[in-house]
């Protein structure tokens, strides 16, 4: 079956191509089309000259979950049958491009687990969904639906998937979020974990996973993003109007409690 690595190249992404790459010359599986959705970047295969692999270079542009969603379009016109996503800004295990490709052979998405680093690449936190998911288990969109598991940068999928029809919204801060928990609902597919590779993923102020300490600010963060996830899966027609109505509750109970603790 054909394969491709997925990609997101934007003007910043420059700081990270160094590791990014040296990831996919140490894959162990190399029969592998490299695909790099360009967002404005000029004369982007320059960035890319060392890279002497089958590379493909698309541009995109518009807002990020604008680019996610040209992206799942252009893929559905390739004859690419699985697809593997890597963001440039966060690195993986030698095994992660032949684990996914391996598990794509019976299953329609394969997720894989993550270990934590700093934005400069040490590790810190190492396999975290591994105590919480067995290897090789399946969950379905109920276990998704208050956690963001499942995203561009540690999922694999088989074309097919991308047959189901998902809609846009601009509300969702989150956009790998709000599409996978609609590729899971309507297209009725399960989602394979597997602990066996890992996405190295690189923390940034608005990261989502991770261990992160939970003061109030983070805490108003965490609610105000899964706020925005219902309020856009809301607008496309699924009710979540219980999930909206505990996070309000939620940010209603923080700002009382800060009140109180005020001298």
């Amino acid at each position: 079956m054909s394969l491709a690595v997925v990609t997101f190249f934007y003007p910043n992404a420059h700081t990270y191509l160094a590791g990014f790459l040296n990831c996919i010359r140490h894959q162990t599986k190399q029969d592998f089309t490299l695909l790099v959705f360009n967002d404005g970047v000029k004369n982007i295969s320059d960035a890319f000259n060392e890279y002497s692999h089958t590379i493909l270079f698309v541009d995109v542009s518009g807002t990020p979950t604008q680019i996610r969603f040209q992206a799942f379009e252009y893929l559905k016109s390739t004859n690419f049958e699985k697809i593997v996503f890597q963001d440039i800004d966060d690195e993986m295990t030698s095994n992660r491009v032949a684990v996914l490709a391996e598990l794509l052979d019976d299953n329609m998405i394969v997720s894989n687990d993550l270990s934590l680093v700093n934005n400069d690449g040490i590790l810190y936190a190492a396999s975290v969904w591994a105590d919480k998911i067995n290897d090789l288990s399946k969950f379905d969109v109920t276990y998704i639906l208050k956690k963001n598991i499942v995203g561009i940068g540690n999922s694999g999928i088989r074309k097919d998937v991308l047959k189901v029809k998902i809609a846009y919204s601009s509300l969702p801060k989150v956009a790998d979020w709000f599409m996978f928990y609609q590729l899971m609902c309507l297209g009725n597919f399960k989602v394979l974990f597997t602990s066996r590779c890992q996405t190295l993923y690189r923390q940034h102020q608005d990261n989502m996973a991770g261990v992160k300490e939970f003061n109030k600010q983070r805490l108003e963060y965490v609610i105000d993003v899964k706020l925005s996830h219902y309020y856009g899966l809301m607008e496309v027609g699924f009710s979540v109007d219980e999930e909206i109505r505990q996070l309000i509750v939620a940010q209603m109970l923080l700002n009382f409690n800060h009140g109180l603790q005020k001298p």
